[in-house]
């Protein structure tokens, strides 16, 4: 047993290697100068504690209490306690514990000096138990606060482990609203069921910036465009997001029509994005942390390539998928009418589809019979046309490509796209004479070459013909396009075939780094009847 001043703390006065010199500390803290000391002792076993406010960690925080615009006089804080507040000394009992924290507060945004409130909890609690503390500001403010802990950690013996759980701020009721109000009055009242006479079904559309001309406006305007509603939602959250996609697609949903009318009750953030994108067949993606819509489409131009010469491993691994008997022959889709407001269902078929076994597509946000048609075709289009997966591996360059980029990607395949390296272009008439590394199989008719130049761009295709051998490839390739072949720099990688087999066009699905060099690719085949009814009308 011992006995002593409440917590027993002793201040250090000096240390070496092997011994230290203590003081015992009053409840006050002060030192107490009639304590005599140890008795003398000799022990393998002994255990120290440092538990003096020295031991205080960093600050978490500052987050600002309240919202822009508001004020507040008081706040309340939680403090949570995971493990209990408690103290054993190895005896099966349990004696009370203390744990200190600080907080502070200033104006949000200032460089005041802070305010600052030390909180020492003490209880006996083996079970979690938490605390709820207020503070009176002295004056009306945005307040940002930070908290730290100001007593040290949990031991084998004390457990003092805390959180800080929660942050409010007290705010004015508000006397008017930044929205559209009004007031209805009922009439017979009586005769109107309980349950439904403060219920009233409301035609709203939203009023935020759009886009005019290319610029977003400085006030708010009745609108139910696309882009507008996902810029306003990251907006809300200051999150960036990249302007030009989005000036891009918006001029895409005008020219079509397409709109988003929805109101949402519980989501996150992120899914309330995905389905504002979702009304006009695109996906969202981040790109250097910013926001970047993606809408798939009918493309025309090739990025970087893929081909044996820049992939590892085993090179390209192709597979296909074929129909199942339990597969969908078609769609059937459920949007909002606009006109009833009550859930309605438009079928999409493709020809040869009989629709015994049809996919339910439920859409939120659509209210035109044709957008959610033409949603439906391509997610149809989607499941009967894009049957090949592919996947490979490559080094960093990888990283170049994006989510749906549009690539070509060649294997070592007999019959198919052959790839090589270039070792020399040479003006020969009004065409291009390329020399490469591999001889390249002259069979079928209808070559084409094509070639990566400096900037990992694919240039071409030009019909081909042979020349003096089998490593000469005679093109009409304009000379401002011809690659840089000095040493400096990887050769270009040159890509030769017939016309409908010289790439597999692919759309980049994933991108996977791996250890330091490596990056991993997966891919889908890129079909154009995919997009066959992007801009058609369901049939009456």
């Amino acid at each position: 047993m011992a006995i002593g001043y409440e917590n027993m703390d002793y201040s250090i006065d000096s240390a070496s290697t092997s011994s230290i010199t203590v003081s015992r500390l009053t409840d006050t803290g002060a030192v107490d100068g009639s304590w005599p000391g140890f008795d003398f002792l000799t022990s393998s076993s002994v255990v120290i504690y440092i538990s003096s406010t020295d031991a205080a960690i960093g600050w978490a925080g500052p987050f600002t209490a309240c919202p822009a615009g508001e004020v507040t006089e008081k706040i309340e804080y939680d403090l949570f306690f995971p493990n209990g507040l408690w103290e054993t000394f190895g005896q099966g009992g349990s004696f009370p514990e203390s744990q200190t924290i600080e907080i502070q507060w200033r104006e949000a945004g200032s460089s005041d000096a802070w305010e600052s409130e030390v909180k020492t909890v003490k209880t006996r609690s083996r079970d979690q138990i938490g605390y709820t503390f207020s503070i009176d500001l002295a004056s009306a403010m945005r307040p940002e606060v930070r908290m730290r802990r100001a007593g040290a950690a949990s031991t084998a013996f004390k457990f003092r482990d805390v959180e800080w759980y929660g942050l409010r701020a007290k705010l004015d009721a508000p006397s008017s609203y930044p929205w559209t109000t009004i007031s209805v009055e009922v009439e017979d009242a009586e005769e109107i069921a309980g349950a439904s006479e403060n219920q009233i079904n409301v035609i709203a559309k939203r009023k935020i910036p759009v886009l005019s001309g290319g610029e977003w406006t400085a006030g708010n305007v009745e609108t139910a465009d696309i882009i507008p509603a996902l810029r306003y939602m990251a907006e809300s959250i200051s999150m960036p997001y990249d302007d030009d996609a989005m000036v891009s697609l918006d001029s895409l949903y005008k020219s079509r029509g397409d709109t988003f009318n929805y109101v949402f009750q519980e989501s996150t953030l992120r899914e309330a994005m995905k389905t504002a994108l979702g009304a006009g067949m695109a996906e969202l993606t981040l790109d250097d942390g910013a926001i970047k819509p993606i809408r798939d489409g009918v493309r025309t131009t090739f990025e970087q390539a893929f081909s044996p010469q820049n992939m590892t491993g085993d090179g390209l691994s192709r597979s296909f998928t074929s129909v199942r008997p339990d597969e969908p022959d078609g769609v059937d889709v459920e949007y909002t009418d606009s006109q009833t407001w009550a859930q309605q269902t438009v079928e999409c078929r493709l020809p040869g589809d009989f629709g015994d076994k049809v996919e339910t597509l439920k859409l939120s946000g659509v209210t035109n019979r044709t957008q959610a048609w033409r949603i439906g075709m391509r997610y149809r289009r989607q499941q009967k046309y894009r049957r090949w997966d592919y996947s490979f591996n490559t080094e960093l360059e990888g990283l170049n490509a994006g989510y749906m980029s549009y690539v070509p990607l060649l294997d070592d395949i007999p019959g198919y796209g052959q790839s090589s390296i270039m070792r020399n272009i040479a003006a020969i008439g009004d065409d291009a004479r390329i020399t490469v590394t591999e001889d390249m199989d002259w069979s079928g008719t209808g070559h084409v070459v094509a070639f990566r130049n400096e900037y990992g761009e694919l240039v071409g295709p030009y019909s081909a013909s042979m020349g003096n051998n089998n490593r000469e490839i005679v093109a009409d390739i304009p000379v401002d396009v011809w690659p840089d072949l000095t040493e400096r720099q990887e050769p270009p990688h040159v890509y030769f075939g017939t016309s409908d087999k010289w790439t597999f066009p692919a759309l980049i699905q994933s991108i996977e780094p791996s250890g330091g060099l490596q990056v991993g690719i997966r891919a889908v085949n890129y079909d154009e009847r995919v997009y066959a009814d992007d801009d058609n009308a369901p049939p009456e």
